[in-house]
This record gives C-alpha cells, sequence and structure tokens, in this order.
C-alpha cells in the first residue's frame, strides 16, 4: 500500500466528487486510470501494469488536493525535480510511494504550487487525461455488465479450505481469505464452472457437493458479481499449490477472525446454519459494507 495508507478513511472535502468515498477508495479507483499516456515521458519506458504509479506523482497529487484539500509538498529527487506528496491536516501520505524500492524522507521544507507544475503543457494535459479517466472508471464500475463467478468451501474435519489471496496485482480480494472458485466460461453451469475451478485452483475432484446459495455483490468500485455459493464435503486427489495464493484448511471459527469482506463472515454463517437455498444481497462502498439482506 501507499505511504501513509493508515489515514485510507480521510473523506473529501470537494463534493463534485461524489463518488469518492474516502482517500482508500481513491487509491484503488487510481490503480485503475493510471497508465502509460498519464505518465511523466521521462519515466514512460519504466511504466508498467505491475508499476502503475510510476511517473504519476504530481498529477495526482494535484488531483488528490482537489478532492480533499490540504497542501502539496515534494521531496528532491537530485535532478532540480520533486517527487510529489500530500499533507491534509495532520495526515501526510504519498499515493505513488509504490514506485520506489527504498523510503523517501517526507518534510514540509518544499512546498508545490501547481502553476509551477502545470506551467508545462504536457503536465496540465496528463492532470486533465487522469481527471477524465478517473470519472469515466467511476462511471464504468457502476454501467459495466455483472460478472458471473462461483465460490466454494471444501469442509474436512471441521475445517474451511480457504485461500489467502496474496499473489495477483490489484486484487479486490487481496489478503483476504476466501474460498476457491473464479468466472464462468462460456456455456458453462454453476456446477460446471465450480468443478473446473476447483480442480484449476486446488487439484481436487470434488464428488459431493451442493449449490447451497446466491449473493449479489454490488461495490461502487468493482461493479455487480453475482457469486454461485458452493459447500463440497467429499473430493479426490492430494492439494496443490495454487498461483493466487496460499491454500490452507482453517477451523470454521478461526476463519470468521482472518481478514474478509464483512459480507462474507453473514454467508458462512449461513453456510454453517442453514439447510434451505439462500439469496444474499451484500452492497459495499469502499470496503464498508452498507448493505445486507436475505432474499425472502
Amino acid at each position: 500500500m501507499f505511504y501513509g495508507s493508515e489515514h485510507s478513511d480521510l473523506r473529501p472535502a470537494n463534493c463534485e466528487y461524489t463518488f469518492v468515498e474516502s482517500l482508500g477508495n481513491l487509491y484503488r479507483l487510481l490503480l485503475g486510470c493510471w497508465r502509460r499516456e498519464t505518465c511523466a515521458p521521462r519515466m514512460q519506458w519504466k511504466w508498467s501494469e505491475a508499476n502503475p504509479t510510476c511517473g504519476q506523482c504530481s498529477i495526482t497529487a494535484f488531483l488528490v488536493q482537489d478532492i480533499f484539500g490540504g497542501e502539496v509538498y515534494g521531496v528532491p529527487n537530485g535532478d532540480g525535480n520533486y517527487h510529489c506528496f500530500n499533507k491534509v491536516g495532520d495526515a501526510v501520505f504519498d499515493m505513488t510511494s509504490e514506485q520506489f524500492d527504498h523510503p523517501l524522507a517526507y518534510t514540509m521544507d518544499f512546498p508545490q504550487s501547481r502553476e509551477t507544475h502545470f506551467a508545462k503543457a504536457e503536465k496540465k494535459e496528463r492532470y486533465e487525461a487522469l481527471k477524465i479517466a478517473l470519472k469515466q472508471h467511476s462511471h464504468d464500475a457502476a454501467s459495466k455488465p455483472p460478472r458471473l463467478t462461483t465460490l466454494c468451501y471444501i469442509e474436512k474435519d471441521g475445517c474451511w479450505l480457504v485461500l489467502h489471496r496474496t499473489k495477483k496485482e490489484h486484487d479486490e480480494n487481496d489478503d483476504k481469505w476466501i474460498g476457491v472458485g473464479g468466472k464462468f466460461e462460456y456455456g458453462e453451469s454453476p456446477e460446471e464452472c465450480a468443478l473446473r475451478e476447483v480442480k484449476e485452483e486446488t487439484g481436487l475432484t470434488m464428488t459431493d457437493y451442493r449449490f447451497r446459495g446466491i449473493v449479489t455483490f454490488v461495490s461502487n468500485e468493482w461493479g455487480t458479481e453475482y457469486m454461485h455459493l458452493f459447500t463440497c464435503t467429499a473430493f479426490d486427489g492430494e492439494l496443490a499449490d495454487c498461483d493466487e495464493g496460499e491454500l490452507v484448511w482453517l477451523p470454521k471459527a478461526e476463519l470468521l477472525k482472518k481478514k474478509m469482506w464483512a459480507g462474507d463472515r453473514i454467508f458462512l454463517k449461513a453456510l454453517d446454519e442453514r439447510e434451505d437455498f439462500f439469496s444474499l444481497k451484500l452492497r459495499y462502498r469502499g470496503e464498508e459494507l452498507v448493505e445486507a439482506s436475505f432474499g425472502k
């Protein structure tokens, strides 16, 4: 995460950006907006999807200032330029710090002005392009077609098999503990998708499994997803390594203490306590669960 991410709950000061819920929410939105074209020209050769903050510091810092207020400061980088960061009240943070492999010395000795930075026409153009991309990205998240996925929890000796997601770049489930599953392929039924995804991610073949419910996941950042929930009590094969994270057998009570989406605890409890097929709607702003309701 970015330097100062402990301030992720900071709220916007500018009502123009109503779709931005918090500083952490803005960071996640910008991950879908930074691109080679918004990178400083002299650094574009280093930019990649794995290093999206490269060359984005000044235009990002001034956009953050638009939304949250505060001041923009710079860290001298030795060639007459500055790496820009933000200070809002007592909160100091650098949303593009991840491009560096070493810590920076953040001081308030070098205030930065947009008049100076935007005297360069190409930088002003990149700033405007990032603003447009941010607004478009937010619109796209709300309007793109829903995703169809499966999510399966395999049970053995009072434990669930879960995946600690740690290996994918810019993963909505980053560092969370979830079941195994994935997106439907064309023409697949829910059962066919669940069987294939479990086999691909774990090496196991489910032999006794049930379709337990549908979760409607609605997010202002990630769009809408219809998750088809399965549980499994018998399987063949040996557990394999997964390229998306670490597979772990966890006691059910212990799993509930791990980092996960808040709504996951609701459907995990339902999987453990209910026998009927259920429908559950979960709506999020950023990572905050704002609605949870079971269908009647």
